[in-house]
């Protein structure tokens, strides 16, 4: 087991990169590395985790996010020994708002959970910190087959670490390129994900906002999530995300991308006050890789493809998934032959997204216009089972093992 001594956080100009091995390198530390780290602690595998964002001074998540988690999300957290009713605020569902239309609830089976990213990061790292056979170095890596073991191992190499690594475990996001052979493989080119545009902003909360409300039917989409309270803030705070297909003509400029918005969608308006801290803004484009495991490597998170942002759902799918790269790993240096790993991970992780992908199509189709976000509304009023159905495909909570014969191994708890 390594010793968790060893830990390193860019030590200055050392005169030869140290040499270790472990069992699984993984590239990335958000919420889907970070998962995955401690899930194969909790099943006894020493750990190498790679992320420039680990250093001291690079603690700052800067990233459009929901801030809402899945009720999945909510159980991946708890089993990873984190509190996430401490961490966050409970929600019991979302709200639908399409224009002229009354407002649709959908319940989730158990609560998801508000949680500012950078506090959901903050705690993640902790655990980090303390799990036992995980070593973070706070540094970019460069992958390439282990010579050595004749491609049953991966090098990972830093400006101060040397790592051998049984398996890899890339979460390096949408655009990393920790694995990026998979999507160039026999099975053709990477498929590329035309982006949209996110926006996001912490607002000053004006009036109490009971659960995460989506505003569609227009140019873009306003997703409004109530956060806790924090210093300054006793009120609490409102998480403001925008999506948008196309920028409108002529506007630049997050705050003025926000006025536009919440101008075309006054219900949400009146719970958003005036912004406090930045107007972030991103493009979304994505690639999605031909393939999300292969001999020895998974991919976990939005390194996989991802879930278009409309449905909610990423936080909770990076961590569902690394949860099953960790028990992918433990299955390979268990004996487990490599292909057949690949092929159950990929089962896994096909049931964890292809769903969301097809639910996310349709609502993305739906939001364009305000008489299709009507009629989507009204529709799904009328057939209340197969709503359900739908809301609990997005919350999803049972075992990740549903889908998988070989990591039926029960998911051992993280201390």
């Amino acid at each position: 087991m390594h010793n968790p001594s060893s830990r390193s956080s860019a030590p200055s100009a050392p005169s030869e990169p140290r040499s270790e091995r472990v069992d699984v390198a993984i590239v990335g530390a958000g919420p889907g590395g970070a998962a995955c780290a401690l899930q194969c602690s909790a099943l006894g595998l020493s750990v190498a985790v790679f992320d420039p964002r680990l250093a001291p001074d690079r603690r700052d998540v800067v990233k459009p996010c929901g801030e809402g988690l899945m009720p999945a999300g909510v159980d991946v957290l708890e089993r990873l020994g984190l509190a996430p009713t401490r961490l966050g605020r409970p929600f019991p569902g979302v709200r639908y708002f399409a224009p002229d239309a009354a407002p649709l609830d959908l319940d989730f089976p158990t609560p998801g959970i508000a949680i500012q990213r950078g506090a959901l990061q903050q705690a993640l790292d902790a655990r980090l910190a303390q799990a036992l056979g995980v070593a973070t170095y706070a540094e970019v890596a460069r992958v390439t087959p282990d010579p050595r073991v004749g491609g049953a191992g991966f090098l990972v190499t830093s400006r101060s670490a040397s790592v051998h690594a049984r398996a890899l475990v890339a979460a390096d996001g949408g655009q990393g390129q920790a694995a990026a052979w998979l999507g160039r493989g026999a099975r053709g080119r990477a498929v590329h994900t035309r982006g949209r545009t996110g926006l996001r902003a912490h607002c000053a909360l004006r009036e109490p906002l009971d659960r995460v409300e989506v505003h569609f039917g227009g140019a873009c989409e306003v997703y409004l999530t109530p956060i806790p309270a924090g210093e300054g803030h006793p009120a609490g705070l409102v998480n403001v995300v925008l999506l948008f297909d196309h920028l409108p003509a002529g506007i630049r400029g997050g705050a003025n991308l926000l006025a536009h918005a919440l101008a075309a969608h006054p219900r949400a308006a009146r719970y958003v006050g005036a912004p406090v801290g930045p107007v972030e803004a991103r493009a979304l484009d994505f690639n999605r890789p031909s393939a999300v495991a292969g001999s020895h490597v998974f991919l976990v998170g939005d390194a996989g493809g991802g879930v278009d942002p409309v449905l909610g759902c990423g936080t909770t799918v990076a961590l569902r998934t690394g949860l099953a790269a960790a028990l992918g790993a433990r299955a390979l240096l268990d004996g487990a032959a490599p292909r057949r790993v690949a092929r159950e991970y990929t089962r896994v992780h096909g049931r964890e997204t292809a769903a969301r992908r097809r639910v996310a199509a349709g609502l993305i189709l739906a939001s364009r216009h305000a008489r299709t976000a009507r009629a989507a509304v009204a529709l799904a009023r009328s057939l209340p089972r197969p709503t359900r159905a739908l809301v609990r495909l997005a919350a999803r909570v049972e075992p990740l093992v549903a889908a998988s014969s070989l990591l039926a191994a029960p998911i051992a708890r993280a201390h």
